[in-house]
């Protein structure tokens, strides 16, 4: 990966990530420096195929592909990118040859962004990546606040499956493990009848927070019920969500009620832990997590029907 060039503070804010895939060398080399001096931070690859192979284990704002590439081409891949819902943000230019204008035009209803007619000066492609960076960033900050669920800050229980997905997928691609941990913020309905819901949603509010707090880069949150949260954690064996899941119990039932002149009740959770196996698929995978966070509920029950009878 080249690296970025910091010579002032005005350059590095406008610096993306930027991935380059052309077959001919020479131009690739001249694209990537062109990119790399204006303060950008450059992967390149060869043809389709590599691109897509990156695109699936890191971040970027702005792809740069050759309309005519082997293995598969610009075309096709932009069109991979949109259709696929995790990189609907990438902002997407095609490299092509003044023969193919009107080809590449068309490709704007169907997957690209933006086109660039090869060789392009280095204002045009400056000015092609800035926007395509703005695009994307914007893009992305909107997506967050469209996917998160206005009470708990987490994301909201209609990504779940999409974000399980991509990261099954990832999983089983490059063989890695993926564990889930699935929490429960016990007697909410209880805390309803009692206290009201402004008490409850309160408490779901707070639990919200800490879990967010706890969750680290590249993991995810999401409110995945009323009274249940999912936190994604790739990269990540089932001792790892063990220890996960043991800190969020510990970290939610230091929550209490939010109001003085209510009963000194403590909130309690309850965390199931799973790890992907190799057959599992989302629903799979959701259904061995809500059925350990069951059998975790009822040890806890039988746990403390124990200590009262003694």
């Amino acid at each position: 990966m080249a690296g970025t060039d910091n010579r002032s503070s005005a350059v590095s804010t406008l610096g993306g990530r930027v991935l380059i895939a052309e077959d001919d060398g020479y131009y690739r080399r001249t694209l990537e420096e062109r990119l790399v001096v204006a303060g950008h931070e450059v992967v390149c690859v060869s043809n389709g195929a590599e691109a897509w192979d990156e695109l699936e284990n890191r971040p970027f704002e702005v792809l740069l592909a050759d309309w005519m590439m082997p293995t598969m081409d610009g075309y096709e891949l932009c069109r991979r990118v949109k259709a696929s819902g995790r990189l609907q943000d990438l902002y997407c230019v095609l490299l092509t040859t003044r023969d193919r204008i009107s080809d590449a035009a068309a490709a704007l209803d169907d997957g690209a962004d933006d086109f660039l007619v090869k060789p392009c000066t280095e204002h045009s492609l400056i000015a092609r990546v800035r926007t395509g960076i703005r695009v994307s960033r914007l893009h992305g900050r909107l997506d967050e606040v469209s996917r998160r669920d206005s009470l708990t800050g987490t994301g909201h229980a209609g990504s779940l499956d999409d974000v399980l997905f991509d990261e099954i997928a990832r999983a089983h691609r490059y063989d890695l493990p993926l564990s889930m941990v699935m929490i429960r913020v016990n007697h909410i309905a209880q805390i309803n009848d009692n206290h009201g819901h402004t008490v409850g949603d309160e408490v779901l509010a707070g639990a919200g927070e800490r879990i967010m707090a706890r969750v680290r880069a590249g993991e995810t949150a999401i409110r995945s019920d009323g009274d249940r949260f999912a936190v994604i954690l790739p990269s990540t064996p089932i001792d790892g969500a063990r220890v996960v899941g043991a800190d969020l119990e510990r970290i939610l039932s230091q929550i209490a009620l939010p109001r003085s002149d209510v009963s000194p009740y403590r909130v309690s959770a309850t965390a199931g832990c799973v790890q992907l196996g190799t057959a599992d698929g989302v629903s799979e995978l959701l259904a061995r997590a809500r059925q350990e966070l069951s059998d975790r509920n009822h040890e806890q029950m039988r746990a403390q029907l124990r200590m009262m009878a003694h």
